[in-house]
């Protein structure tokens, strides 16, 4: 009659909800989304224009080594050719003409800020002439001497800086007197930074940012500025000796670049960063700055847009949801100031919500009309097996044959034991469960009544009888009250305070609520043995105890795990072989204990009879089945 309950599956969380939660989670991600793109591009736009400045310094950089170098060259070519030109003349040169040759190719104009000399082997000068703006002091005391019949560049032991183009002749070689050594001297350097050196005022160098110095072939570096004080280059800016060129940034963000001049001399430029890196760097983070600002409050806008035209209303349709859920009614606020498709969302909620009440309503009046009717159905069954048994007791003070009396009072008995729980299920309220503990001990006290015995109730328990009710008594009379009734006499107080029976009944049974389903069977388990012990198990002056209970064994106290109700009905008569009852025509086949094997089976349950000092049934009905019920 009644099933299992089935649980509703659970949900299962969707996918990314941790990610996603809600709307103001959504619509960051939508703008982070959408706007990412161009704050990236801002970004690099910015970083772009960092490095075109970076840029222009490397550039710049560059083209002063490429100039330097190719202005250094080109010096140094025409002095190597002027002394080609000398070392062919000075053989034929007189003492007194050295001067005037040198004074004429001076006059020339082809050398800027270059001193000619020529020197004996013994560096004694034989004659010297500078263009405009070189120093007096030619400085050539201690000027190496090159292999014979080459040239080599070194540096002068002068500021500002000053190359030596040295040239030996091989002729010049064996001469004890006379011109030994042609000298070209070029001035590169400055004095210093603010001083009008040529070669300052011709490249444009600042001061400030760009140094410049020159490696020679001993290793030597120096600085083209005399005074400046530079801080010798790291090795690593150099050319190697294989590459003629390099350039780059260090690790302090100095701008380099380097070259070859000519064998044995090399050229390095360095440009400090300068105000306009920094300003182009500044100029980065704040664009940085600016886009995460301006995103930022992007985002804190949205944000707040979102609580106000989205967040908002669903939180409110939510908590209007939750009322109505509860039991309150469904209240609809604001919808003008909602977007459309809120409010269409609020409508929509609106009529279902209304619907659903209605529908409410008309289940719990619906099922209030069920339950009357149920409870009517019930008072029906009752009063028509309470009219049956009376009947058929009636007909059975009119039979003679004991026999046949006492299958019309079994009959009777069974009938009764079905009104009364009938009569339960109504008064009870609650058509599909019932407590077995009244109805029991009703039951109980109702046997005894029927078969003319008083049950003397054990100490501490109820003594049995009707409650509310009208009881047919063994001789067909009713004696019945609406607040407490006497059956045979006995009245329903409790244990200990009836006196005078001679079969003693202990009812213990807890507040168990049964299916009414299982119910059925289970009266009528107790209705046949009640009914067999009382008939049987105690002749004629033999006193004794009648004693049932039932109690709930755990799943641990199980041996197969599943948990049981236990239905112990014992007494201390004399006993009866098992399928057989004596009777006052002699023995015949027991039908009471065949109907109690019976409902055992239909409750899926297992009975016991033992036969010692009396008779025992036990009957274990698995839990789960008592829980969902037995289907008759």
């Amino acid at each position: 009659m009644t099933g299992a309950h089935t649980a509703p599956p659970r949900r299962r969380p969707a996918r990314g909800r941790w990610l996603f939660g809600g709307v103001n989670e959504r619509m960051l991600v939508i703008i982070l989304l959408a706007t990412l793109p161009m704050a990236a591009l801002s970004a690099v736009t910015a970083w772009q224009n960092y490095g075109a400045v970076r840029m222009h310094n490397v550039v710049q950089t560059r083209d002063l080594r490429d100039h330097i170098i190719e202005r250094s060259r080109t010096q140094i070519e025409v002095a190597t050719n002027v002394l080609d030109r000398l070392a062919e003349r000075q053989k034929t040169m007189s003492d007194s003409g050295c001067a005037d040759m040198l004074r004429f190719v001076v006059s020339l104009d082809v050398l800027r800020s270059t001193r000619l000399s020529i020197l004996d082997n013994h560096h004694g000068i034989l004659c010297s002439e500078a263009s405009h703006g070189m120093a007096a002091d030619p400085g050539l005391t201690a000027i190496a001497l090159p292999p014979a019949g080459q040239m080599a560049i070194l540096p002068a032991d002068v500021q500002p800086l000053t190359l030596d183009i040295v040239s030996r002749p091989a002729e010049a070689v064996e001469q004890a007197a006379g011109p030994g050594l042609l000298v070209a001297q070029i001035e590169i350097g400055w004095w210093s930074a603010s001083g009008p050196g040529p070669h300052q005022r011709v490249l444009g160098i600042d001061g400030g940012r760009t140094r410049v110095w020159m490696r020679f072939a001993d290793g030597e570096v120096r600085a083209l500025c005399g005074d400046c004080g530079w801080a010798p280059p790291p090795a690593t800016m150099w050319p190697s000796r294989d590459a003629v060129t390099t350039e780059g940034v260090s690790s302090q963000q100095q701008d380099y670049a380097s070259g070859r001049i000519a064998n044995g001399v090399d050229l390095l430029v360095v440009t400090l960063p300068g105000t306009s890196d920094a300003q182009a760097l500044a100029a980065f983070f704040l664009r940085v700055i600016e886009i995460v600002l301006i995103l930022g409050a992007a985002l804190l806008l949205v944000v707040v847009a979102a609580n106000l035209a989205i967040v908002a209303p669903i939180d409110e349709l939510t908590r209007a949801v939750d009322r109505w859920r509860h039991g309150g009614a469904f209240q609809r606020s604001r919808i003008a100031l909602m977007p459309a498709e809120l409010r269409r969302l609020w409508e929509a909620f609106g009529s279902a919500t209304e619907a659903l009440t209605r529908h409410e309503a008309e289940l719990a009046a619906a099922e209030v009309r069920q339950g009357l009717l149920i409870k009517e159905i019930h008072h029906r069954v009752k009063n028509n097996l309470q009219i049956i048994a009376s009947l058929l007791n009636l007909q059975a003070n009119r039979i003679k044959q004991p026999d046949s009396k006492a299958e019309f009072a079994s009959a009777r008995d069974r009938v009764r034991a079905l009104a009364t729980l009938h009569r339960h299920l109504y008064q009870e309220g609650e058509p599909e469960t019932m407590g077995l503990r009244g109805f029991i001990e009703e039951l109980c006290a109702q046997l005894f009544q029927a078969m003319g015995e008083r049950a003397v109730g054990a100490t501490g328990e109820r003594a049995v009888g009707a409650t509310g009710e009208r009881a047919v008594g063994a001789t067909g009379e009713h004696v019945a009250g609406e607040t407490g009734e006497r059956v045979a006499g006995v009245t329903r107080e409790r244990a200990g305070r009836a006196t005078g029976g001679r079969i003693r009944l202990e009812v213990a049974v807890p507040d168990i609520e049964m299916p009414a389903d299982q119910a059925v069977p289970i009266a009528l388990i107790i209705t046949e043995a009640v009914s067999n012990a009382v008939k049987y198990a105690f002749p004629p002056g033999r006193s004794g105890r009648i004693a049932l209970s039932l109690t709930e064994i755990g799943a641990e106290a199980a041996p197969d795990g599943i948990e049981r109700l236990r239905l112990v009905i014992a007494d201390d008569g004399i006993g009866f072989p098992e399928g057989r009852a004596e009777t006052e025509s002699g023995v015949r086949d027991g039908l009471g204990i065949q109907l109690i094997r019976g409902f055992a089976r239909q409750l899926g349950a297992t009975l016991d009879v033992v036969q010692d000092q009396g008779t025992t049934y036990t009957v274990d009905i698995p839990r789960h089945l008592a829980s969902q019920g037995v289907r008759l």
